[in-house]
């Protein structure tokens, strides 16, 4: 058996594989990624795929979510429009009113009082309770949501939550969004209902 000699190695290939190593993980340091802004990553038409996973429940669901956004009047208004694996549809509203400092409020039907929305660097963060509720019995629940919305190397949108009741961590969320056409957004989703 040949062993490798080590101090055959050239001063030039080591540098070399060393070059291209490093630059393989610096493009996947937050340095090198742009802010995201909410309103300019997310007007027009956006469409992703997700999951949500709650362990303790035994529940992991998959979805595609078409988005769309435009400013009105000081707002931005971001439609999502959800297709479940199950075949389940819905449609959330969110109205964002940006202030100072890359700070926003946000609203949604089923969250409860007001999020908290605010630039931190390259990401965008946000904080919010929701009321769940249950198709079943007609039960609500309180789940709180902290989520983070960061632009990969690739130019997608990752959203990445932790989901919580009542301050213990019960399950996350990830959605990975693309810009899209109409036409591709629609057959992205009906594939989905298809299944």
């Amino acid at each position: 058996m040949k062993q490798m000699n080590l101090g055959r190695w050239r001063w030039k290939e080591t540098c070399l594989a060393l070059t291209v190593l490093a630059g393989s993980f610096s493009a996947l340091t937050p340095a090198n990624a742009a802010p995201l802004v909410l309103e300019r990553w997310f007007a027009g038409q956006t469409i992703g795929e997700g999951t949500v996973s709650v362990p303790i429940a035994g529940l992991e669901r998959r979805f595609c979510v078409v988005t769309r956004g435009k400013a009105v009047g000081g707002r931005f208004i971001l439609v999502e429009d959800f297709v479940y694996d199950d075949g389940e549809k819905e449609r959330k509203t969110w109205v964002f009113t940006r202030f100072a400092n890359g700070r926003y409020a946000g609203q949604r039907e089923d969250v409860i009082g007001e999020a908290v929305i605010w630039q931190d660097g390259d990401v965008v963060r946000l904080a919010y309770d929701i009321e769940l509720k249950n198709r079943r019995d007609r039960s609500t629940t309180r789940l709180h949501f902290s989520d983070v919305i960061r632009l990969d190397p690739d130019g997608l949108a990752v959203n990445d939550a932790n989901i919580s009741f009542f301050g213990v961590p019960i399950g996350t969320t990830r959605v990975v969004f693309s810009k899209s056409s109409r036409l591709d957004a629609r057959s992205a989703c009906n594939r989905r209902q298809a299944r």
